[in-house]
C-alpha cells in the first residue's frame, strides 16, 4: 500500500489534524525546545476543541482525576465509571500511547465508552514522559505499579474482586515488564491472570 493510498483511507478528522500540525525540525531542537513542544502538544490534545475531531466522551460515564500514592512517588490517573452503575465493576487499566508526548485526556472518548458500555471501572495512567532525565521504562513502571496498587485496594476503588483485570496497553514494553513481575503473560499482581483480549466498541457519532 502506498503512502498516498494510506492517507486517502484515513478518517477525515485525522487528515485534518495532520494538515494543521506543522512538523518541527527535530534535529535542531534543544532540550528546552522539546519540553516546550511536548507541553504545547499535550495542551492541544487535552483541549475541548480537539474533541471535534477525536470525539466527545460518553455522557453516561463520569470522569475525574485521582492520585495513586506509591512508595516513592504519586501518579495521577483518570478514572471513568458508568453513571449509574453497580458498586463493584470489572477493572480495565489503560496506558495511553506516546512515550515522549501524550496525556490520559486524549483517550477520553474510548475510555468513557468502555466504562459506559462494558460496564467497567477504567483507570487511565498519566505516566511519566520521556526526557533527558526520565527513561522510557518509567512509563511501563508507572502503569504496572498503578495496576498492582488498584488490585490490592480493589474494594476502595469499586473494582470487582472476582472479575480478572483487563489491560488496554499501548506499548510492547508492558508485555516485557509483566513476566518479570508475576506468573502469566500478562500476570496480575495478585497471582490471578489478567485478560489482554483487545476491547472494541463501535462509534455512535
Amino acid at each position: 500500500m502506498t503512502d498516498v493510498m494510506s492517507a486517502e483511507r484515513l478518517p477525515l478528522g485525522i487528515r485534518l489534524l495532520q494538515a494543521l500540525r506543522k512538523e518541527p525540525d527535530w534535529s535542531a531542537m534543544t532540550e528546552e525546545d522539546l519540553a516546550a513542544f511536548r507541553d504545547a502538544e499535550n495542551r492541544r490534545r487535552a483541549s475541548r476543541l480537539i474533541r471535534v475531531i477525536t470525539g466527545l466522551p460518553d455522557r453516561s460515564a463520569t470522569i475525574r482525576w485521582q492520585e495513586v500514592a506509591l512508595p516513592d512517588r504519586t501518579v495521577r490517573v483518570r478514572v471513568y465509571r458508568p453513571s449509574p452503575g453497580p458498586a463493584a465493576l470489572p477493572l480495565v487499566l489503560h496506558v495511553h500511547g506516546g512515550g515522549f508526548v501524550g496525556t490520559a485526556v486524549q483517550s477520553d472518548w474510548v475510555n468513557s465508552h468502555l466504562a459506559a458500555r462494558l460496564p467497567a471501572l477504567v483507570v487511565s495512567v498519566e505516566h511519566r514522559l520521556l526526557d533527558a532525565r526520565t527513561p522510557l521504562a518509567a512509563a511501563v513502571d508507572d502503569g504496572w505499579d498503578v495496576l498492582r496498587q488498584v488490585v490490592r485496594h480493589g474494594t476502595e476503588w469499586g473494582a470487582d474482586p472476582i472479575a480478572p483485570p483487563s489491560s488496554a496497553r499501548a506499548r510492547a514494553g508492558w508485555s516485557r515488564r509483566s513476566p518479570r513481575s508475576g506468573p502469566g503473560i500478562p500476570a496480575c499482581p495478585s497471582g490471578r491472570r489478567c485478560s489482554s483480549t483487545p476491547l472494541s466498541i463501535s462509534p455512535t457519532r
